[in-house]
């Protein structure tokens, strides 16, 4: 009897962070989705470990920056952002309830053993609630309980597989095609960075599916097998949200397969309550993808701060007003949370590291040795940006100087963003000696 009531306690409790987590999303200004599209101010990423990533604007659909945005690419377990959105949906669609058990039979626990898949760790004959499939589905990325939602949901893998294609269609998503609900590697099961965004910024549109990915930690209910639950945690979810971005970060979900490398996708609310998605996808190991996601909210998401203006004027009336505006590169934070550093991973060239010769050792031990190499193009872009106070012959020369000093601070805007994710990166391996991360197994592969 006290353990039903901690299980209750426990339902409850997510049930009551579920509708704190949709409360505060409808509480910021609703706005349409605009289609995805890269404008003449989009970026491109240069300086991250990952092969591919994007930055999305939610609120205007505009991709702030991106790193083969539109090309394939594995989810692995990404996948099951679609798994659970599909879930979630077809739950609410046919009135089922998540207090419902499900068995884990023989053949889920054959295809999680013969796959080498994550798990939740259920047994054979237990009987998890929908409930604790959702959650397991999401927070220790499990294939146990994933397959057994999709049969509960859909009938059989296959028949629940067609429900998350037509969901795709739905969406508009022509560079996406699923033939699992894990997301274990296959050649037909692939997306696109921009895909993926899409497929997260749906799940935040519906209740479940954003309660479910935004949840940190979660304990399964009582069973025969496990008379106290399965706690699992989301843990790229939390030490993300421990690294020192500027706002917080909701829905999450990693992957990992071989050929993927380490991927993840975020919903993010800014300080100044913009929302964004992330996805980044081939990192060579999971620290790096966490580097790579907080490096990017903190160049790219961070509110603008006023710039300052001085005017400078002779009181006699004979001199000119001069107002020089200097745009400062803004650095990533860091933070020292259970001993890691917000960081942004390794510049364009992933062959660099044995050029550098500093910290090779420690850092080859770790696997993440890949500090930036890359020189960003330095373009002669401060002409222009000192005003004369003169007015000796200069009236004919106005004209291409004004040019010049709007296209010159173009290109150091761009490029401070660039030196920014530069320097967090340079930093990287050092924070990942101070972290002892060497030693920590690669907790989040699935």
């Amino acid at each position: 009897m006290k353990k039903h009531r901690q299980y209750r306690s426990n339902m409850h409790r997510v049930m009551i962070c579920a509708l704190l987590l949709a409360g505060m999303i409808l509480a910021l200004p609703v706005r349409a989705k605009a289609a995805f599209t890269v404008t003449e101010d989009t970026t491109e990423f240069k300086n991250l470990d990952s092969d591919y990533a994007v930055l999305i604007n939610a609120d205007t659909g505009e991709i702030i920056a991106e790193k083969n945005a539109h090309a394939q690419m594995y989810p692995a377990s990404m996948t099951k952002i679609m798994t659970v959105l599909v879930a979630a949906e077809e739950i609410g669609r046919q009135g089922r309830n998540i207090s419902d058990t499900v068995t884990i039979t023989q053949d889920i626990i054959d295809y999680v053993v013969n796959n080498g898949g994550s798990a939740v760790g259920f047994e054979l004959g237990e009987k998890p609630t929908v409930m604790d499939l959702l959650w397991g589905t999401a927070l220790p990325s499990g294939a146990d309980a994933a397959l057994a939602l999709a049969r509960y949901v859909a009938g059989s893998e296959d028949a629940f597989v067609e429900l998350m294609n037509e969901k795709t269609q739905e969406l508009g998503l022509t560079d996406t095609h699923f033939t699992n609900p894990v997301g274990m590697y296959d050649d037909e099961n692939y997306t696109t960075p921009v895909d993926m965004a899409d497929i997260l910024y749906a799940a935040t549109k519906n209740s479940l599916a954003w309660a479910v990915l935004s949840t940190q930690q979660y304990t399964t209910s009582e069973t025969r097998q496990h008379s106290d639950g399965i706690t699992v945690t989301n843990r790229f979810l939390q030490r993300l949200s421990r690294q020192n971005v500027p706002g917080i970060v909701f829905s999450a979900k990693t992957g990992y397969i071989a050929k993927a490398g380490s991927c993840a996708a975020s919903f993010f609310v800014s300080n100044d309550n913009i929302r964004y998605v992330c996805v980044t996808g081939k990192a060579s190991n999971t620290w790096q993808c966490i580097y790579d996601q907080a490096a990017i909210y903190q160049v790219y998401c961070t509110p603008e701060e006023p710039e300052e203006t001085e005017e400078t004027g002779s009181e006699s009336g004979e001199g000119e007003a001069s107002d020089d505006t200097v745009e400062e590169s803004k650095e990533p934070g860091t933070s020292t949370e259970e001993g890691t550093e917000t960081q942004t991973p390794a510049g364009e060239s992933k062959e660099t590291e044995a050029a550098t010769g500093e910290n090779k050792e420690e850092e080859t031990a770790t696997g993440e040795s890949k500090d930036p190499q890359s020189q960003e193009e330095n373009v002669s872009s401060q002409q222009g940006e000192e005003e004369t106070a003169s007015s000796q012959g200069a009236e004919g020369e106005d004209a291409g100087d004004k040019t010049q000093d709007e296209n010159g601070s173009v290109r150091q805007e761009k490029e401070s963003r660039e030196e920014a994710l530069k320097k967090a990166a340079q930093e990287s391996a050092s924070a990942i000696k101070r972290s002892g991360a060497k030693d920590v197994v690669n907790w989040m592969e699935d």
